[in-house]
């Protein structure tokens, strides 16, 4: 049988293999039909990775903004205890210095 080259099984109603064969065309547009998924599916992993490419660089945005943020808590809550021994507070005030606790007795003298 000219054009015919492959073959596959299939069963009847009687359960009797029979050999069919198919033509060159059927195997071309078969692989014709894989070859598009295949590029369907090339397509989409592309799209995939750069999307996952774009979250990577926001998340990296992210942590980046974060971690300011953290440094910048640092430095105020390193600041804040620097504020306590008498350094000016950011608006400018100075704070007195020394401790200010009371003496026993509310202060007074003799009592």
């Amino acid at each position: 049988m000219p054009g015919k080259t492959a073959s596959h099984f299939s069963w009847n109603c009687s359960s009797r293999a029979r050999i069919q064969m198919t033509s060159n065309d059927d195997i071309l547009r078969a692989l014709g039909r894989v070859e598009g998924r295949l590029t369907g599916i090339e397509d989409n992993v592309a799209l995939l990775r750069k999307e996952v490419s774009d979250e990577k660089a926001n998340a990296h945005d992210s942590r980046a903004v974060i971690h300011k943020r953290l440094d910048e808590q640092a430095r105020q809550k390193a600041h804040g205890c620097q504020r306590r021994r008498g350094c000016a507070d950011p608006r400018g005030n100075q704070k007195p210095q020394g401790d200010r606790r009371e003496e026993p007795g509310g202060g007074r003298a003799g009592a």
